[in-house]
């Protein structure tokens, strides 16, 4: 996940957010699942964000479903591809869909996205996810954002 502090540090400065304070933002998780069958592709599945908020890091995993998921399993990301868009056309993820094991770092030296992702209005992030495996799949893609907290 990307430092809050160097983030704010950029984002505080963008005029949607001068006069705000970091304090103004709590850090949320908001997720998205999938469970695909045999090659299968999924719609394009929206994740809502709300005004002002600043993701720091997307993540994902998948493992196969139901009596195998209670095996070890590393990470699963070659088991599926992923394709994201901003809501309007702006491309996360390319413009097809990648391996996901190209998407999501392993480990802690670096994390995706390589810098914040601001969305300076109620906006989603657009999901398309395929099975590249011979059985069925869950895959849960996290995003750790910070979002503004109701005052009051």
């Amino acid at each position: 996940m990307l430092d809050v502090d160097r983030v704010w540090a950029r984002v505080s400065q963008l005029p949607p957010f001068q006069g705000m304070k970091l304090t103004d933002f709590g850090l949320q998780v908001f997720g998205q699942s999938f469970t695909l069958t045999s090659g299968q592709t999924s719609s394009v599945t929206p994740v809502q964000f709300a005004n002002k908020s600043i993701i720091l890091s997307i993540a994902a995993g998948a493992r196969p479903d139901a009596a195998a998921a209670a095996q070890g399993y590393t990470d699963g990301l070659d088991m599926f591809r992923v394709a994201c868009q901003i809501e309007g056309g702006r491309y996360i993820i390319g413009t097809s869909a990648l391996m996901a094991s190209a998407v999501f770092a392993k480990g802690t030296e670096s994390s995706f996205p390589a810098r914040e992702i601001v969305l300076f209005q109620n906006t989603k992030l657009l999901y398309t996810v395929t099975n590249l495996t011979t059985t069925t799949i869950d895959v849960d893609i996290a995003h750790h954002v910070l979002t503004p907290v109701a005052v009051g």
